[in-house]
């Protein structure tokens, strides 16, 4: 077994593999291995504990504790290149320690990634933002990145509550306008259907929308596709995918994408880092784990009455889903403007950033509230 230090290094650990299937809860910041000198298994749940209670072993083990400080793609930590004016940040909201990518000034503008990203699915479109005289606020997810990997909390109204609380602490308490894509865009109509008093813009790019469409996106028996019932599944997909993360994400990112280059080998290894190993996974898929119970509340909220005051920007790929996602909006959204990114795949901020920003700015220079609405 070989434990992961700060740079990359490695410490031989001589312990045996542990047995049990499901692993404990992650810790950035520790590391712990057992010498097994007695007669029975002890895991590292259990280690952990008799740390915290200061108690001795009764069977004669030998506790070994490695300390390291976090490792690239560890929560609470972030060592890939910033774009130039942007500071990596830390806070603590909604009880989760979140990890942000900060820069501009002007009006705020949030950017929520999807999966499997980080805020780094943003950075061809953050500078010309700061630019434009944004403030651009880019966010990793609860249980992506360098944010923390909290056991629950990933249905969508609660990391909306996430991404609200993270910008008080930045001083923003309204007129944001909130930009996501795929997971983030579930996210991000959340925020907006919860508050939305705070939100001058939405824009939902590249996603079927729980509620709006996704159930019919998943039935693999009318043609949808296969992977929401994969990540939807409790411990399959970590049991199967770890140690295959890069050959997986490479897989991934060519079948999803349609503009040849867009994800080269360094940066495939570069978002790898965010979700190698069994618990970083399953944080990963905790997010698509609760999305029937995403859709059932945001059906509830549109059957009884609930629509978006502010304007939306439906975003779709050609390849992709097209002008899709602004059919499924039309009832939820009066002031909705549908866009398609001609050539682009699934990532459309990264396959056609140019593309996708002569779509966005316009849209967000543009008034806020259209003449007579609240």
């Amino acid at each position: 077994m070989l434990l992961t230090g700060h740079k990359g290094g490695t410490v031989n650990c001589p312990c045996p593999p542990r047995p049990q299937r499901r692993r404990p809860p992650n810790d950035a910041r520790i590391r712990c291995a057992v010498e097994r000198t007695g007669a029975r298994d002890t895991s590292t749940d259990q280690v952990l504990t008799k740390l915290a209670a200061g108690s001795a072993d009764p069977h004669g083990q030998k506790l070994l504790v490695f300390l390291f400080d976090p490792a690239p793609g560890d929560p609470m930590n972030d060592e890939t290149p910033l774009p130039d004016g942007f500071e990596s940040i830390t806070v603590t909201a909604n009880g989760t320690r979140l990890h942000a990518v900060v820069g501009g000034s002007g009006a705020p503008v949030l950017l929520l990634h999807g999966w499997p990203q980080t805020w780094r699915a943003w950075r061809h479109l953050m500078p010309a933002l700061a630019a434009h005289g944004y403030r651009v606020v880019a966010p990793d997810l609860r249980g992506m990145g360098a944010s923390d990997r909290p056991p629950s909390g990933y249905d969508k109204d609660t990391q909306a509550e996430d991404m609200r609380e993270l910008l008080a602490q930045l001083g923003i308490h309204g007129g944001v306008s909130v930009v996501g894509h795929d997971i983030g865009g579930m996210v991000a109509f959340a925020y907006a259907r919860r508050h939305p008093e705070e939100v001058e813009h939405l824009v939902l790019v590249e996603l079927a929308l729980p509620g709006f469409g996704l159930e019919q996106a998943m039935d693999v028996a009318s043609g949808g596709l296969f992977h929401f019932g994969l990540f939807m599944t409790e411990e399959l997909p970590e049991l199967l995918l770890e140690g295959r993360e890069s050959d997986f994400l490479t897989w991934w990112f060519n079948w999803v994408s349609a503009v040849p280059g867009t994800f080269p080998p360094e940066e495939v290894d570069t978002i790898a880092s965010s979700y190698r190993g069994y618990e970083a996974l399953r944080a990963g898929f905790a997010h698509y784990r609760t999305l029937l119970d995403d859709g059932r509340v945001n059906r509830t909220w549109h059957e009884t009455g609930g629509t978006l005051p502010m304007p939306v920007l439906a975003v779709g790929g050609e390849h992709s889903t097209g002008a899709r996602l602004a059919d499924t909006l039309n009832t939820a959204a009066p002031h909705l403007t549908g866009a398609v990114i001609e050539g682009s795949g699934h990532f459309v901020p990264e396959e056609r950033p140019d593309a996708f920003a002569r779509e966005l700015l316009p849209f967000l220079s543009a008034p806020p509230r259209p003449a007579g609405h609240i």
